[in-house]
């Protein structure tokens, strides 16, 4: 299996890196991507392809 492109295996929505919000610490919102979950939506959090 190879590693997932979309996160370099590690698992963690791109944008948000794993932490499911996306903003300044005052003004976070739920991450548009992954829809506050944090993992890659390439791979569903397993960082394999």
């Amino acid at each position: 299996m190879a590693t997932c492109p979309g996160c370099n295996g590690n698992g963690k929505c791109s944008r948000c890196h794993g932490s499911g919000k996306v903003g300044s610490i005052l003004g976070s919102s739920k991450c548009p991507k992954c829809g506050g979950s944090g993992n890659c939506t390439v791979c569903k959090g397993t960082g394999k392809k």
